[in-house]
This record gives C-alpha cells, sequence and structure tokens, in this order.
C-alpha cells in the first residue's frame, strides 16, 4: 500500500520575505489574475489588470504598454511560460523582463526594451506560436527564449500541443454555439435559449480531434523542444536575429537543497522526479549538439540547469518557480550572456 505523503503547501515557503507577501502573490495569482482565450499564443492574461503584485498592459503582457515604449530603441521578444512570466515575483520589478532590462542597462549601459511574451503554461509550442504570430508585428533584434520544465510537464502528463484548457474552451463555445446563443444580443433571447435548449446535444472535441500523430510519452517533451528550435533557428538566421535559447532550472536537479526545497522535492511523485531527471538530461545534450554545430553568431545556447547550485539560501518555491533573490540571480546571468555574444 502506498504511503500518504505529507501535504507541502508552496505558499508557506521560507522563500518568501513573509507570510504576508506570499499571501499577496498566491491570491493574486491564483484568485485575482483573469485569462482569456487568445488566437495566437493558446491562452493570455486578460489585459490592463492593476492588481497588487501583477500588472498587465494593454496586449495583457506583463510589460509596459507597447504604445509608450521608445520606438528608438531596439526590441526583445522574451518567451517562456510561467518563470519568465513571473510566477512567484512579489511585483513586475521583480521579474526577469525587468531586471534584464534593468541590468543590461546600469552595467553595460545597452538600453533596449524587453517585451514579456511569456505565459504561465505555455510550451515550446505556445513559445513558437508567439513568436511566429508577432515577429513581424514586433521586429526583434533579440529574441531570449526560457524554457524546457513546461515541454517535460507536458509529457510526463502524457499531453501535447494541446491542453484540457483549450478543449474546455473549444466545448464551451461548440455548446453556446449549438443553443444559438454565441452572437445572441438580445438579453431576454439569450436567457429563453438558454433556458430551453441547454440540455441539447452537440459533437465534443478532444484532443485526439487536434493532433494528427502524437508522439509517445517519452518523446514528447524533446519533439516540442526540438521543433521549436528547429524552426526558431531558421528565422532569426535568415533575418539575422539574435537568439538565445536558455534551458531553464529545476528544484529536481538542485544541488545543496535547502530547508522547505527539501520538504517539497520529498512531496513530489518519484515517477515525476525520475522523468524530469531523464528529459532534462535528454534536452542538455540536445542543446549541447546544437552549440557544437551552430554555425550562425545570431544563434547561441545557455544552459542554466546548475545555475542554483551554489546559491546557500532557499530560492524555489516549488519546483520549478523562484523567488525574488532567484529571479535576479537568473537575470544577472542571462544578461551577461547576453552582453558577451550579442552585444
Amino acid at each position: 500500500m502506498k504511503k500518504n505523503k505529507k501535504f507541502v503547501n508552496r505558499w508557506e515557503s521560507d522563500a518568501f520575505e513573509s507570510h504576508e507577501m506570499a499571501k499577496k502573490i498566491y491570491l493574486d495569482v491564483k484568485k485575482n489574475l483573469k485569462y482569456s482565450p487568445h488566437p495566437i499564443s493558446g491562452w493570455r492574461s486578460n489585459p490592463d489588470q492593476k492588481l497588487e503584485t501583477i500588472q498587465t498592459n494593454h496586449n495583457g503582457l506583463r510589460s509596459q504598454d507597447l504604445e509608450t515604449i521608445d520606438k528608438n530603441l531596439e526590441c526583445c521578444m522574451l518567451l517562456g511560460g510561467s518563470v519568465a512570466w513571473g510566477f512567484g515575483a512579489s511585483c513586475n520589478d521583480n521579474i526577469m523582463s525587468y531586471q534584464i532590462e534593468k541590468i543590461l542597462m546600469e552595467k553595460y549601459q545597452k538600453k533596449i526594451n524587453i517585451i514579456n511574451f511569456a505565459e504561465q503554461m505555455h510550451s515550446s509550442h505556445e513559445e513558437l506560436m508567439t513568436f511566429v504570430g508577432y515577429l513581424d508585428e514586433i521586429k526583434p533584434k533579440t529574441v531570449i527564449c526560457f524554457s524546457g520544465t513546461n515541454d517535460i510537464n507536458r509529457g510526463y502528463k502524457n499531453a501535447f500541443k494541446f491542453t484540457d484548457l483549450n478543449t474546455a474552451w473549444i466545448n464551451f463555445f461548440n455548446k453556446g454555439n449549438s443553443i444559438g446563443i454565441v452572437n445572441e444580443k438580445n438579453i431576454i433571447k439569450f436567457i429563453t435559449k438558454t433556458i430551453l435548449r441547454f440540455f441539447r446535444k452537440f459533437k465534443k472535441i478532444e484532443n485526439k480531434n487536434l493532433i494528427f500523430n502524437k508522439p509517445e510519452k517519452n518523446e514528447i517533451p524533446i519533439y516540442l523542444f526540438q521543433n521549436k528550435v528547429e524552426i526558431m533557428n531558421s528565422i532569426c538566421r535568415s533575418k539575422k536575429i539574435s537568439l538565445l535559447h536558455v534551458l531553464q532550472p529545476d528544484l529536481v536537479l538542485k544541488k545543496n537543497k535547502k530547508l522547505s526545497e527539501i520538504d517539497y522535492y520529498e512531496f513530489l511523485d518519484k515517477s515525476r522526479i525520475e522523468y524530469v531527471n531523464k528529459h532534462t538530461l535528454i534536452l542538455k545534450e540536445y542543446l549541447k549538439s546544437c552549440e557544437i554545430n551552430e554555425k550562425s553568431d545570431y544563434i547561441k545556447y545557455l544552459d542554466l540547469t546548475e545555475i542554483f547550485d551554489e546559491t546557500h539560501d532557499v530560492v524555489y518555491i516549488d519546483k520549478a518557480h523562484v523567488n525574488n533573490k532567484g529571479y535576479k540571480i537568473l537575470s544577472e546571468r542571462i544578461s551577461n550572456e547576453l552582453q558577451k555574444q550579442f552585444f
């Protein structure tokens, strides 16, 4: 019989500066933040949210409004999942896009606009769609792609390019379309149709209806990651855009775990730890082979899976997300690499 593990609440982690701050971040991320389906990125935080620890601009990005940025400066796109987006940070000023922009200016006198296109739960698939979808509008000189963890998470859950979130939204629309309320503007007719036709049957869409050839569970992470890298590399080489692929760290991989990091690690299922270890190694080897064979000065690779090994403080609040200190360390390292490779 499997022994029940003690539940570990990440919001009580000693990685936060105080319990009060942890509660504020929790309420904003889990209760107050709203997001919607997005035709290009899959989903995106709703525009113009002004929460205590999170602010989104007119496009739903965790960045300053694009209408107000200095158009004379070069633009850099930041792509990634919830860590690149800033999950766990106490305010926008502490997330990676803001920090990298600040460090480049103060340390290297390099002033650029870093636009944060990352979003919670984005994998390499959503990163690629966002990159292709907005490349012509943003016209970036530099791109930072910070990822890996969510590709592995998709594989572990045996999901692929689409998640249950996608099909839930599609079927919500199909339900409304079947009862005739999607384009109904008359409130009386809307209510009447909803009541009278609510139980009308409709054809539900499943994930398998959206996928032509799904890889095996053990092939999903590298499939997602490699597909993104190959397509983005090809585009950036041809357009002479500087691209930095960053393989992100994970608590599972960290040596010398501290205090609550140990508790959270021991809370994880053994099968998940094994899957993360196995597929991180696969992504690391792939990234290394890309680095060895890369001929273009525009494409660079950075493995940050070991970046916190020598950190003596707690940085992880859970398996992947870090605190303000963690974001500062990541931002410093990425800023240094950008300056070294491109500026």
